[in-house]
This record gives C-alpha cells, sequence and structure tokens, in this order.
C-alpha cells in the first residue's frame, strides 16, 4: 500500500485532506509539525511527500528539502495559498517538486496529483532497479575481462583462437 506524508500546521486542513483520502488504497500519515515531519522522513519510507508552503519556523521547501535528501525517490508536491513565483522556483530548485496545489484543491485536483506522482514514483523506482540491474551486468562484464587478461597472462595465448579458412579451429602450441 503506498504512503503518503502530509505536513500543514492547520489542523483544519489535515483533517479535511484526511477525509478525502478516506477509502483511497493509499496509507495516509498527517503531521501538523514540519519538525516531527521531517523526524519522519529519516526513519520511514513514503512514497509522495505533501507539504504545505507557509508554516512557522519551517518552510515546506525546507520539509520537501529533507524528503529529497532522504528519500530521493519520493515524490514531492507542495500545497499552498500563496502565488509567490520567486518561492515556488525555489521549491523546485531545492526540493525537486513534483507538482503545485494550489489551496483551496477540489477533490479531483488532490486525487488527480497523488495518483500522478505514484505513477512517477513507481518509474523512478523502476528506473532505479534498471540502473542497479546494468550496473551489475557491467560488474559481472569486468569481472570477466579481468579473468580473461589474469589467464592470459599465467597462459599466454590461452584465450587466442585461430582459424582455419573453412572455420576449423587451430589448437594453440
Amino acid at each position: 500500500m503506498p504512503n503518503l506524508l502530509i505536513v500543514d500546521d492547520e489542523k483544519q486542513i489535515l483533517n479535511s485532506l484526511k477525509r478525502e483520502l478516506r477509502g483511497t488504497p493509499w496509507s495516509v500519515t498527517a503531521c501538523n509539525d514540519p519538525q516531527k515531519a521531517m523526524q519522519l522522513l529519516e526513519t520511514k519510507e513514503f512514497d509522495v511527500v505533501m507539504s504545505d508552503y507557509r508554516m512557522p519556523r519551517i518552510t515546506g521547501v525546507q520539509v520537501l528539502a529533507c524528503a529529497r535528501r532522504h528519500q530521493p525517490t519520493s515524490v514531492r508536491i507542495i500545497l499552498s495559498g500563496y502565488t509567490d513565483a520567486t518561492a515556488m522556483l525555489q521549491a523546485v530548485n531545492e526540493a525537486e517538486l513534483f507538482r503545485y496545489l494550489v489551496k483551496p484543491w477540489t477533490p479531483d485536483e488532490l486525487t488527480d496529483a497523488l495518483s500522478a506522482a505514484l505513477k512517477k514514483r513507481k518509474e523512478l523506482k523502476v528506473g532505479r532497479m534498471l540502473i542497479a540491474q546494468k550496473l551489475r551486468e557491467q560488474d559481472q562484464e569486468r569481472k570477466r575481462e579481468e579473468a580473461i587478461r589474469r589467464l592470459e597472462r599465467e597462459e599466454p595465448g590461452l584465450t587466442e583462437v585461430e582459424f582455419s579458412p573453412n572455420g576449423t579451429i587451430y589448437m594453440a602450441r
């Protein structure tokens, strides 16, 4: 079950979000303390992290930047009633935002944004898995080539094969 972390200092906003997400196939953790949310990001894995932009002491950008550091494949969404272009540019650059959701949102906007975020998360995980597989294959190939070079040093000519014009293999002397 996908895990979502939603951070907003206003409890009524969190309650509204939890109500709207009730009945979805997602596990929702709601947190009204950004500091506590940042601690959660160090210990529990979340697929999507959605944070309010303006909160006391810690901004949503800081929370989402923390998510980026501790959980780079989490998908990050900012939720805000403000449209400050400079602040949003900062958020995009520091936290690598996936989406910007404006308050007040509609239920469809919320579920569409979260569904798209979860799809993106799946793509990120598959991409990382393919990269890891490719690195393993490259490591195996490197080891194979090292073994061939070692054999050639120990027994010169062992790895060389000569073919006759008709394709017959000549055995080394």
